[in-house]
């Protein structure tokens, strides 16, 4: 397999697949960012990663709360799914206030859209980035 990878998808449906099967692959620590335009799927790649994960009920972009916290199923490598948007954050510094490294540490595993903006607050923390853009869901390196 060469990187990156770039896969082809054509609804909703499939991001989430592709999301799903990811999440099998996470551990406690890993921190996952979403890149992409409004409407670029971020958000249904986080409803089928945490469905993957056992996460019950709906998961929704947390644009205007920034973090939302979503305890995983029993069978789930981690018990936590953090699920972050930085879309509102005024600056770098906001980002760093949020913790978001220390929330991952032991039990969690983090999304974070608009992650572009994240990255440098979180520097190695970061283990992988997607990219949902028009169909193709970018993957430039695969988790550790």
């Amino acid at each position: 397999m060469r990187w990156p990878l770039v896969l082809e998808v054509d609804s909703p449906a499939a991001t989430k697949a592709v999301a799903a099967r990811l999440a099998t692959c996470c551990r406690a620590g890993d921190t996952i960012l979403l890149v992409g335009d409004l409407g670029a799927g971020k958000t249904a790649f986080a409803q089928g990663f945490a469905a993957a994960l056992g996460v019950e009920g709906p998961v929704t972009s947390p644009t205007f709360a920034l973090v939302r916290q979503y305890r995983c199923g029993p069978t789930s490598p981690v018990e936590l799914l953090i699920h972050a948007d930085v879309y509102r954050t005024g600056s770098l510094a906001e980002v760093v206030e949020l913790a978001l490294s220390e929330l991952v540490e032991e039990r969690a595993v983090a999304l974070v859209e608009w992650g572009d903006m994240a990255a440098p607050a979180l520097a190695d923390d970061v283990l992988d980035a997607l990219t949902p853009a028009r169909g193709r869901l970018h993957f430039p390196r695969l988790l550790q």
